[in-house]
């Protein structure tokens, strides 16, 4: 499937200063035990890499975007750089039956999940599992819901609307937590430019995107720059072992 961050037009430094982490909570709910393999796919700027490594764990990861694999080796200095492999989800070219976990941290949407799924189902063990995770923005909230609409994301992920995977493995188990980041006016035009749409996006549709944010953040809601703004986040998880 097409990948948007493979065509980025500069360094994807803003990824790692205004793109959310992930709650503690769904990282133990992965029950990770200290050396177990695990695969980090669409690994990015190496965000849920570290969290995973945090456990103990053996982590590899994969990033076919070669700007987020210049900010994940300076975000994430001590990773092995033969760790860090340059291949996709349908294609890792690692060994088969070799890792006890594959994660796809706000991924999987870009993915061709069968092909994704047949990958995943080769390099796994035995009672292998993966775990596919989304941030949400709480489009619940209706000025949260309007502030996704101008910068064209927000509500593209749904907790009744789990992924579809193929036999070959168990009913997905869903979890979900509640959580809140904090961000400036100015942080928040950055978080824009993180999303697929701003990057596909003409000059002129860009500048009217943080025309429209600097009105309805400042005018319309009244918040002050450099003012801390409170984002209310789900992130949902949905965990499957391979049969």
């Amino acid at each position: 499937m097409f990948n948007p961050y493979a065509h980025m037009d500069g360094p994807a430094q803003s990824y790692v200063d205004v793109r959310p982490s992930y709650p503690q909570q769904i990282i133990e709910r992965l029950g990770l035990n200290p050396g177990a393999k695990v695969l980090d796919i669409g690994a990015g700027t190496g965000k849920l890499t570290q969290m995973l490594c945090d456990t103990g764990a053996d982590v590899w990861a994969v990033e076919p975007a070669h700007e987020m694999r210049i900010a994940f080796q300076c975000a994430l200095g001590d990773f092995p750089t033969e760790q860090l492999r340059e291949a996709s989800a349908e294609d890792t070219g690692l060994p088969a039956s070799s890792f006890d976990m594959v994660t796809y941290g706000q991924c999987w949407h870009w993915l061709n999940g069968e092909q994704a799924l047949r990958e995943a189902l080769r390099i796994l063990r035995p009672e292998g599992k993966i775990a596919i995770i989304n941030n949400q923005l709480d489009v619940s909230v209706p000025w949260v819901h309007r502030l996704t609409r101008i910068m064209r994301s927000g509500d593209v992920h749904r907790f009744d609307r789990p992924p579809e995977l193929s036999s070959d493995f168990t009913q997905p188990e869903f979890f979900s937590c509640t959580w809140e980041d904090h961000l400036t006016i100015e942080q928040i035009f950055e978080l824009g430019t993180t999303r697929a749409s701003w990057i596909r996006s003409t000059q002129e549709n860009r500048r009217k995107m943080r025309s429209n944010l600097a009105w309805y953040l400042r005018e319309h809601l009244g918040y002050d720059d450099g003012v801390p703004i409170v984002l209310p986040y789900h992130t949902y998880l949905w965990v499957a072992e391979r049969r």
